[in-house]
């Protein structure tokens, strides 16, 4: 695993393709150390919001990316940016003046250096995280500490339908490890490039009435989750071009 420090070098966007982004009310984050209960909770006013995004920034991997991922996510007041295809090796983080980034891509030894996923979470969330997890060069996720229910993001990469269907089944099946490894009375967040497109229609409580055109191969990703939620575990997914508000 490497590690990054801000005079490491830059890294950093991007594109316009976003995804979506969720807003918790009313939030505590606890630290869980051993110290008086008045300094290990922040409570969210309930006017504020703990911000969280995805968006697929096709690449981290050319010099100053890295530094308008960042200037984007303060100008939108981002928390925690989810960050899709970002195209670094090996795992680790980067520590900036803001924001620290978490990340998981291809081994070094790997020629190619697609995919990649990550989080930027801005430095003072980071006592609050207490585990990351480097599932693979398409999954990770974070857990944070909070009051009632802990918080898991899970930031995902999907493969698209002209992929190989051993590698789309060994990722669906990952993730469906992953989620259900959280305990059940927390909160889990699925969200990512999901590269799918769920199209027009209801279907029952997975996927709402506002969708668009055919859907896409991938699109059952949703259905295949959701049975993960009749265990229940609280999960929202947000995907590409979709915007919701969470409260907790």
């Amino acid at each position: 695993m490497s590690n990054k420090s801000s005079s490491g070098k830059p890294c950093g966007p991007t594109s316009t393709r976003r995804c979506g982004a969720a807003r918790l009310n009313n939030v505590k984050l606890t630290t869980g150390e051993d110290t008086n209960p008045s300094s290990m909770k922040i409570v969210k006013r309930k006017e504020e919001h703990l911000k969280i995004s995805t968006w697929n920034v096709r690449g981290l991997n050319k010099p100053g990316k890295l530094e308008n991922v960042m200037a984007e996510a303060t100008r939108l007041k981002i928390n925690i940016l989810g960050l899709s295809e970002i195209k670094l090796t090996d795992s680790g983080n980067i520590c900036k003046e803001r924001f620290t980034l978490y990340y998981t891509g291809n081994p070094a030894h790997v020629k190619s250096n697609y995919h990649g996923v990550g989080f930027l979470i801005e430095n003072e969330l980071n006592k609050y995280v207490s585990n990351v997890i480097h599932f693979s060069n398409r999954c990770m996720m974070i857990k944070l500490n909070a009051h009632p229910f802990n918080l898991n993001i899970l930031q995902l990469y999907a493969p698209t339908a002209e992929s190989d269907d051993q590698e789309i089944e060994q990722f669906y099946e990952g993730v469906n490890e992953v989620v259900k490894s959280v305990k059940s009375q927390e909160i889990v967040i699925v969200m990512g490039d999901l590269n799918a497109k769920v199209g027009e229609g209801e279907v029952e409580d997975i996927v709402g009435k506002f969708g668009l055109g055919d859907a896409r191969e991938g699109a059952y990703f949703a259905q295949r989750i959701a049975l993960v939620v009749q265990r229940g575990i609280a999960v929202s997914i947000i995907g590409s071009m979709l915007q919701a508000d969470l409260v907790v």
